[in-house]
């Protein structure tokens, strides 16, 4: 699909988010290689997210 799709718009770049196993991003790195596109990944900085409610109620209560 995404070979189909960059195939037809006749793309030079593709930009994309690094979004994954589950969000394609293999898939689409793939295809760019295979087409000689080149891909621009954004990444993002890991996130640790909260371990428990009461530090995540408490940023909640804290940001209003």
């Amino acid at each position: 699909l995404n070979i189909a799709m960059f195939k037809e718009y006749k793309v030079d770049f593709v930009v994309m988010k690094d979004s994954g196993i589950a969000g394609g991003t293999a898939e689409k790195v793939k295809a760019c290689q295979k087409l000689e596109i080149t891909p621009i990944i954004i990444g993002r900085k890991p996130e640790t997210g909260y371990t428990c409610i009461k530090s995540l109620a408490e940023c909640l209560i804290n940001e209003n």
